[in-house]
Protein backbone atom coordinates (compact mmCIF):
# COMPACT_ATOMS: atom_id res chain seq x y z
CA UNK A 1 0.00 0.00 0.00
CA UNK A 2 1.09 3.53 -0.69
CA UNK A 3 -0.45 6.66 0.69
CA UNK A 4 -1.58 9.25 -1.78
CA UNK A 5 -1.79 12.93 -1.01
CA UNK A 6 -4.31 15.20 -2.59
CA UNK A 7 -3.46 18.84 -3.10
CA UNK A 8 -1.97 21.14 -0.50
CA UNK A 9 -4.36 19.95 2.23
CA UNK A 10 -2.69 16.54 2.47
CA UNK A 11 -5.82 14.35 2.28
CA UNK A 12 -4.89 10.72 2.66
CA UNK A 13 -6.12 7.84 0.57
CA UNK A 14 -4.83 4.27 0.18
CA UNK A 15 -3.40 3.09 -3.13
CA UNK A 16 -3.04 -0.67 -3.57
CA UNK A 17 -0.66 -1.84 -6.29
CA UNK A 18 -1.43 -5.11 -8.11
CA UNK A 19 0.85 -6.80 -10.64
CA UNK A 20 -1.95 -8.19 -12.75
CA UNK A 21 -5.21 -6.77 -14.03
CA UNK A 22 -8.63 -6.43 -12.43
CA UNK A 23 -10.19 -9.75 -11.61
CA UNK A 24 -13.79 -10.86 -11.37
CA UNK A 25 -14.12 -10.50 -7.59
CA UNK A 26 -14.27 -7.63 -5.14
CA UNK A 27 -11.33 -8.63 -2.94
CA UNK A 28 -9.18 -5.71 -4.14
CA UNK A 29 -11.86 -3.23 -3.07
CA UNK A 30 -12.18 -4.96 0.32
CA UNK A 31 -8.42 -4.67 0.80
CA UNK A 32 -8.44 -0.94 -0.02
CA UNK A 33 -11.38 -0.42 2.33
CA UNK A 34 -9.56 -2.26 5.14
CA UNK A 35 -6.56 0.00 4.57
CA UNK A 36 -8.86 3.05 4.67
CA UNK A 37 -10.32 1.85 7.99
CA UNK A 38 -6.77 1.57 9.38
CA UNK A 39 -5.92 5.07 8.18
CA UNK A 40 -9.09 6.41 9.78
CA UNK A 41 -8.22 4.77 13.07
CA UNK A 42 -4.64 6.09 12.96
CA UNK A 43 -5.46 9.65 11.89
CA UNK A 44 -8.98 10.25 13.18
CA UNK A 45 -9.95 11.50 9.70
CA UNK A 46 -12.60 10.08 7.40
CA UNK A 47 -11.34 8.40 4.21
CA UNK A 48 -13.87 8.54 1.36
CA UNK A 49 -11.86 7.09 -1.54
CA UNK A 50 -8.93 4.89 -2.38
CA UNK A 51 -7.44 3.41 -5.52
CA UNK A 52 -6.23 0.13 -6.94
CA UNK A 53 -3.48 0.43 -9.53
CA UNK A 54 -3.21 -2.51 -11.94
CA UNK A 55 0.33 -2.62 -13.35
CA UNK A 56 -0.46 -4.95 -16.26
CA UNK A 57 -3.08 -2.62 -17.71
CA UNK A 58 -1.58 0.63 -16.34
CA UNK A 59 -5.04 1.49 -15.01
CA UNK A 60 -5.96 3.12 -11.72
CA UNK A 61 -9.40 2.24 -10.42
CA UNK A 62 -11.26 4.50 -8.01
CA UNK A 63 -12.69 2.74 -4.95
CA UNK A 64 -15.50 4.59 -3.21
CA UNK A 65 -15.40 3.74 0.49
CA UNK A 66 -19.19 3.46 0.82
CA UNK A 67 -21.15 2.36 3.89
CA UNK A 68 -21.97 -0.92 2.15
CA UNK A 69 -18.30 -1.63 1.40
CA UNK A 70 -17.41 -0.71 4.99
CA UNK A 71 -20.02 -3.16 6.35
CA UNK A 72 -18.79 -5.94 4.06
CA UNK A 73 -15.15 -5.28 5.01
CA UNK A 74 -15.92 -5.23 8.74
CA UNK A 75 -17.93 -8.46 8.41
CA UNK A 76 -14.96 -10.07 6.63
CA UNK A 77 -12.56 -8.85 9.33
CA UNK A 78 -14.87 -10.25 12.05
CA UNK A 79 -15.08 -13.62 10.27
CA UNK A 80 -11.28 -13.79 10.05
CA UNK A 81 -10.95 -12.90 13.74
CA UNK A 82 -13.27 -15.79 14.62
CA UNK A 83 -11.17 -18.16 12.50
CA UNK A 84 -8.01 -16.98 14.28
CA UNK A 85 -9.59 -17.26 17.75
CA UNK A 86 -11.03 -20.74 17.20
CA UNK A 87 -8.11 -22.07 15.19
CA UNK A 88 -10.55 -23.69 12.76
CA UNK A 89 -9.38 -23.62 9.17
CA UNK A 90 -12.16 -23.70 6.59
CA UNK A 91 -11.95 -26.64 4.19
CA UNK A 92 -10.27 -25.99 0.85
CA UNK A 93 -12.62 -26.05 -2.12
CA UNK A 94 -11.10 -25.56 -5.55
CA UNK A 95 -12.69 -22.94 -7.77
CA UNK A 96 -11.63 -20.62 -10.58
CA UNK A 97 -10.60 -18.07 -7.93
CA UNK A 98 -7.80 -20.38 -6.74
CA UNK A 99 -5.77 -19.77 -9.90
CA UNK A 100 -4.84 -16.23 -8.88
CA UNK A 101 -4.51 -16.78 -5.13
CA UNK A 102 -1.19 -16.01 -3.45
CA UNK A 103 -1.81 -18.83 -0.94
CA UNK A 104 -2.45 -21.54 -3.51
CA UNK A 105 0.79 -23.42 -2.75
CA UNK A 106 -0.02 -23.53 0.97
CA UNK A 107 -3.68 -24.45 0.50
CA UNK A 108 -3.49 -26.94 -2.40
CA UNK A 109 -7.28 -27.28 -2.73
CA UNK A 110 -7.12 -29.87 -5.52
CA UNK A 111 -4.77 -32.07 -3.49
CA UNK A 112 -7.06 -31.90 -0.45
CA UNK A 113 -10.01 -33.10 -2.53
CA UNK A 114 -7.97 -36.00 -3.97
CA UNK A 115 -6.86 -37.09 -0.49
CA UNK A 116 -10.48 -37.20 0.67
CA UNK A 117 -11.45 -39.39 -2.30
CA UNK A 118 -8.60 -41.84 -1.65
CA UNK A 119 -8.99 -42.24 2.10
CA UNK A 120 -10.08 -45.68 3.19
CA UNK A 121 -13.32 -46.03 5.06
CA UNK A 122 -12.92 -47.06 8.71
Amino acid sequence: MRLGRCGRFGWLYPVEYKRGRKGEWDNDELQVCAQALCLEEMTGKSIATGYVYYAQSHQRQLVEISEGLRRETIATINAIQILLQTGKIPPAHYSKRCQGCSLYQQCLPQAAEKVLRYQEAN
